[in-house]
């Protein structure tokens, strides 16, 4: 039996060796590379997606990071951050109340009713018009042990004046259970708005006229005192976009319409900006897209139009259109029987889209390869990652001068589809499993006939 494992081993140990053999490495399969610059300890990296890799790519599969090994990545659109404030109310209760005549004062100690309400604005609610306090914030974690104060923070009314008004203060220490406000000024001498005319009278006539105003003390009236907790969050309001470099093809004139060919590198597109020289018109536009400037296929329709007369002026000069890669755009304008407008330039605008990854520990240098077909897209879960940070930033990097990768492999054999590669592995694989099935089947046979030892 002894002989028949060894048998056995052997054909399956060929068997693995001649699958791995027949892996490719994806390396080999991207044409271009370059390095990444100015890499710095930041967890967090980036680099922007830009015309040299577009120019390249079919995909964003056809993109690999590798340092000492593979680095995950993911590739994402760049949106205009919008900041929401949200604001939620602490439950808390006034533990404790004092004035100090001293020093025309008072002190109000309150306690938050739950410790996982983080208050970073207190407000002080009050009818009252027409005043200037300086407020004081002590915090603790018991009634007895307050840290040293923050910086002493104004609360008024000027309502007389102008309309400004500010009845709240920021809470620097959010964790504590205890805060101690302290309120200065908070009895006023104020003079009442009726006046009381004496007059008096010397032989039936009026004598003197005694003009007098009341002067009293007007405490603070504080209705009561609001906890507040505010966090922010981002939400995603609509993509970044900027003017991609492109190369004008050229300008025609054909029958009743005006065509202007442009080069985009294949980079991602999503709007048209029109710079005409000349005035009050109105266009109806179409967008073609092609990768041979042989073949067009329709990518929108939209009317452009500009008016500069009289005391109007009204542009409507942007086309947008859904996210595109193609190779050429070709902006038509159907003049009709109008003379044809004069177009300076045509700015083309995209998405802006960066590469993120987390930067290896200890640090190496990487390099970014490109330039593949269709290759199959790596399955990472950077994404996941990166997607449960709040609002993460990046430390941004450049790539270095594109150069060949010397392990790029120029044989036919490269030039494979991923599905045909697969195929063939298949096969390979079927071809090997029933071939071994035939050798297996003929040495055990062999094997049974040899005697035992």
């Amino acid at each position: 039996m002894s002989k028949k494992l060894l048998t056995l081993a052997a054909l399956f140990a060929t068997l693995t060796i001649t699958i791995a053999a027949t892996e490719k490495t994806v390396i080999n399969e991207l044409q271009y590379m370059r390095k990444v610059e100015d890499v710095k300890g930041s967890t967090l990296t980036a680099f922007q997606l830009d015309k040299t890799i577009y120019e390249n790519i079919d995909s964003f599969s056809c993109i690999r990071i590798l340092g000492d090994k593979q680095v995950p990545f993911r590739v994402n659109k760049q949106f205009k951050k919008k900041k929401q404030q949200i604001a939620k109310t602490c439950p808390s209760e006034i533990v404790s109340l004092k004035k100090n005549e001293a020093d025309n004062s008072i002190e109000i100690i309150v306690k938050k009713s739950k410790e996982e309400t983080f208050p970073s604005l207190v407000t002080f609610n009050t009818h009252d018009r027409n005043f200037d306090k300086d407020v004081v914030v002590y915090s603790g974690d018991s009634i007895d042990n307050f840290k040293s104060p923050q910086k002493q923070q104004p609360i008024y009314d000027y309502s007389d004046i102008i309309k400004l008004r500010k009845d709240s203060i920021t809470i620097e220490n959010t964790n504590a259970t205890f805060y101690k406000f302290v309120i200065s000024n908070v009895s006023e001498a104020k003079t009442a708005e009726k006046m009381e005319i004496i007059t008096e009278k010397q032989l039936g006539k009026d004598f003197s006229e005694i003009k007098k105003k009341t002067v009293y003390n007007k405490q603070f009236h504080i209705n009561n005192i609001v906890l507040t907790e505010i966090s922010y969050v981002y939400t995603d309001k609509q993509p970044i976009t900027q003017i991609v470099e492109t190369q004008h093809i050229k300008t025609e004139q054909v029958k009743q319409t005006t065509e202007i060919v442009i080069d985009t590198f294949r980079q991602p597109i999503s709007k048209l900006d029109i710079i005409p020289t000349s005035d009050n018109f109105f266009r109806k536009t179409q967008i073609l897209k092609s990768t041979d400037q042989e073949t067009w296929h329709r990518v929108t329709s939209a009317e452009i139009s500009s008016l500069h007369i009289a005391n109007i002026s009204k542009e409507n000069l942007k086309i947008s259109f859904a996210e595109t890669r193609t190779h050429y755009i070709k902006l038509i304008i159907y003049n009709e029987d109008s003379h044809p407008i004069e177009i300076e330039k045509v700015n083309v605008q995209g998405p802006v889209y960066y590469a993120e990854f987390l930067m290896p520990e200890p640090l190496t240098d990487l390099t970014v390869y490109y330039g593949g077909t269709q290759i199959a897209a790596p399955k990472y879960d950077i994404n996941r990652i990166l997607n449960a940070l709040p609002n993460p930033t990046f430390n941004m990097v450049k790539l270095g001068q594109q150069e060949q990768n010397p392990e790029y492999n120029k044989s036919p054999k490269a030039a494979f589809s991923f599905l045909t590669r697969k195929i063939s592995l298949y096969i390979i694989i079927i071809i090997v499993l029933i071939t071994l099935a035939f050798v297996v089947a003929s040495c055990i046979k062999k094997i049974d006939k040899l005697p035992e030892e």
